[in-house]
């Protein structure tokens, strides 16, 4: 979730989409689709832009390889200016206005799929080497993408 004090505007990250909230009503003044891989959102006031940061998608067992990606989307009529290539698993995206600058982090713990999650919970309850939850962590390499906000 982010703020644009300059319009009052609320932006709320959800899965597949970004809900804009009015700040001073509470409704919902616009819905837009984004990548169901949506980690993460910030405003950059200055220039009139939503940046939003996806993970590539996951392979099989929930691990995201490759490059994530940056959307840079106009506020004012909600389209994609453009989509620029950042690291692995992006999960957070900070605007420096004094800065000029965006960085995004990426990459930590990711939950995954265990190999085994096919079994019964049963089964993998009396097997202590299994997840019970069907779910384990995996670590991605951490990156750090800074970028200009004059080139994006």
């Amino acid at each position: 979730m982010t703020v644009d004090e300059a319009t009052g505007r609320v932006f709320a990250l959800e899965p597949g989409s970004v809900s804009v909230f009015d700040a001073d009503t509470g409704r919902v003044a616009r819905r837009m689709l984004v990548s169901a891989d949506a980690t993460a959102l910030a405003v950059d006031t200055l220039h009139g832009r939503l940046l939003i940061a996806s993970r590539a998608p996951a392979d099989g067992t929930g691990v995201s390889h490759g490059a994530g990606k940056l959307q840079v989307v106009n506020l004012r009529t909600g389209a994609i200016l453009r989509t620029i290539p950042v690291g692995i698993a992006p999960r957070a995206v900070i605007v420096d206005q004094q800065a000029n600058q965006v960085v995004d982090s990426g990459g930590g713990q990711q939950a995954v799929r265990a190999p085994l999650a096919w079994l019964p919970y049963g089964l993998r309850q009396r097997l202590p080497f299994l997840s019970t939850s069907g779910w384990d962590a995996r670590t991605v390499p951490g990156t750090i993408t800074v970028l200009d906000l004059e080139r994006l």
